[in-house]
């Protein structure tokens, strides 16, 4: 990243490390009562959204890099990088919990996160990109 990238990557691992320790242990506890939280909607309810709630829990991990990312990309790049990670973002997440949705909300929600890692993926290849000095890069 073209500025300050030695405090950028610090503040970078700064806020994933805050993200995580907050997020963490909120989704283990989601994922293992997930049929009592769906269970306060109903008997229907716990049974057709159990599973798409934990793969969504799941797939939060995913989702809040791509936030601590997004907020990087828009520091460091810009506008057009900005507006580049979140047409990606919203292509492939939109494009493929559509495509998966016929096959059931649970395959949808994979889809859904799926679509955050593919995102990922696309932004972590912007920052090491503009990252400077190649120790700064993520790897």
């Amino acid at each position: 990243m073209s500025r300050a990238p030695g405090r950028i990557a610090r503040e970078r691992r700064r806020a994933l490390r805050y993200v995580y320790a907050v997020l963490l242990p909120l989704t283990v506890l989601v994922i293992a009562t997930a049929p009592l939280l769906m269970g306060v909607f109903g008997s229907n309810y716990a049974h057709g959204g159990t599973t798409a709630l934990r793969v969504l829990a799941l797939g939060s991990l995913v989702a809040a890099a791509n936030y601590v990312f997004d907020a990087l990309i828009a520091v460091s790049l810009g506008g057009r990088g900005y507006l580049l990670i979140n047409v990606v973002n919203s292509a492939v997440v939109l494009g493929g919990f559509a495509a998966a949705l016929p096959l059931g909300l649970g395959w949808a929600c994979a889809a859904w996160g799926c679509g955050q890692a593919l995102a990922l993926g696309v932004a972590i290849i912007l920052t090491n990109r503009h990252a400077g000095p190649r120790e700064e890069a993520i790897t």
